[in-house]
C-alpha cells in the first residue's frame, strides 16, 4: 500500500477523488446496471403483453362479428319455412318447376298418394311427390343440389335413372329419371 505520509496534499486530494470515483463507479456498475437491465426486461415484457393485448382484443373483435352473422343467420333459417303445410303442397310443386328450368330439365311433378294399406305415423307426417326429369346427368345433378338446398326438409326416398336411346333422346346422352321425394309436415 502506498503510505500517505510521504505523498503532498494534491496528491492526497487526487488519491482520495480517485477512491470516490472507484466507489462510484463500483456503486453504479453493482445498483444501477441491474435497475437498467430490469427496465430493459420490463420493457420487453411489457411489449409483448401489449401484443397480446392486441391480439386478444382482435379476436374479440372477430368474435363479435361472428355472433351477429350467426344471430343474421339464425333469422334467416327460422323465417324459411322447415316443414310443408299439407295443404301448400303447391308451392313445393311450383318450386320443382323452379329448380328444373334452372338446371335445364323438363320435369312433370305429380302427388303420389298413400297406398291404401298404409297408415304408419310416418306417411301421416309427409306428402310424397313423384317427379320425372328429362335432360342429361350434370343437369340431373345441378337439380339434386338444388332439391339438397330446398327450403323444405325432404326426403330423396327413390331415384330410377335410364338413358334414352337416341332416337327419343334429344341429343346425346339424354337421361329420364324418377324421382320419389317425401317432403315432411
Amino acid at each position: 500500500m502506498i503510505s500517505t505520509v510521504n505523498l503532498s496534499p494534491k496528491q492526497r486530494i487526487y488519491l482520495t477523488a480517485a477512491f470516490w470515483l472507484a466507489v462510484l463507479a463500483l456503486a453504479v456498475f453493482t445498483l444501477v446496471a441491474p435497475l437498467i437491465s430490469q427496465i430493459k426486461n420490463d420493457g420487453l415484457e411489457l411489449a409483448q403483453k401489449k401484443q397480446e393485448m392486441e391480439i386478444f382484443s382482435g379476436a374479440w373483435q372477430a368474435l363479435g362479428e361472428v355472433k351477429n352473422e350467426y344471430k343474421n343467420m339464425q333469422n334467416e333459417l327460422y323465417a324459411l319455412p322447415a316443414l310443408l303445410d299439407g295443404s301448400e303442397a303447391l308451392k313445393f310443386i311450383v318450386l320443382m318447376e323452379k329448380f328444373a328450368q334452372a338446371t335445364d330439365n323438363r320435369q312433370e311433378v305429380s302427388v303420389v298418394a298413400p297406398a291404401a294399406g298404409e297408415k304408419t305415423p310416418a306417411a301421416k307426417k309427409t306428402t310424397d311427390f313423384q317427379v320425372n326429369l328429362s335432360g342429361n346427368f350434370p343437369n340431373l345433378i345441378k337439380f339434386l343440389i338444388y332439391l339438397e338446398n330446398a327450403p323444405y326438409y325432404n326426403n330423396l326416398v327413390s331415384l330410377q335413372t335410364q338413358r334414352l336411346p337416341e332416337k327419343d333422346g334429344a341429343g346425346n346422352g339424354e337421361i329420364n329419371t324418377v324421382l320419389k321425394i317425401s317432403v315432411y309436415q
